[in-house]
C-alpha cells in the first residue's frame, strides 16, 4: 500500500531495532518521492522526543492494551525473566508517566511526535 501515515519508534532510541525501522522508513519514503506522516511513539528506550500528539486513555483501555502485549511472547518472557515483570507493565507504566508528565486526568497516554516525511 501507500500510506498517508505511519506509526513507528522513534529513532532516538537505544533499541538498535528501533533506530534500523525508523532509518529504513526515512529511506523508502525518500525513495519514493511521496510525502507521509510519521507519528513516532516513545516507548521505554526512546531517549528523548518532543509531544506533538497524545492520547489519553482509562483503566479498561489499559487492560486491553495489556492483554494485546501478553500476545509478544517472547517480549513478555524476556521481561519477567530480566525485569521481573511482564511487557504490559512496562510499557504502561511509561503511559503512566506520560499521563502524569501532561498533567491528564487520565491514568494513561500514549505520546508521539510527528514528523513529515521526506
Amino acid at each position: 500500500g501507500r500510506p498517508d501515515i505511519v506509526c513507528l519508534p522513534h529513532g532516538n532510541d537505544t533499541n538498535s531495532g528501533h533506530r534500523k525501522i525508523h532509518a529504513m522508513v526515512t529511506r523508502l519514503a525518500a525513495a519514493s518521492g511521496r510525502t507521509m506522516a510519521a507519528w513516532l511513539i516513545r516507548d521505554p528506550k526512546t531517549v528523548g522526543m518532543r509531544i506533538d500528539l497524545y492520547t489519553p486513555f482509562g483503566e479498561a483501555e489499559a487492560a486491553w492494551k495489556a492483554e494485546m502485549l501478553r500476545f509478544h511472547a517472547s517480549q513478555h518472557q524476556r521481561n519477567l525473566h530480566t525485569r521481573g515483570h511482564g511487557f504490559d507493565e512496562r510499557i504502561l507504566a511509561v503511559n503512566r508517566l506520560i499521563a502524569r508528565g501532561l498533567g491528564l486526568d487520565a491514568p494513561y497516554a500514549e505520546a508521539f511526535e510527528v514528523r513529515g516525511f521526506p
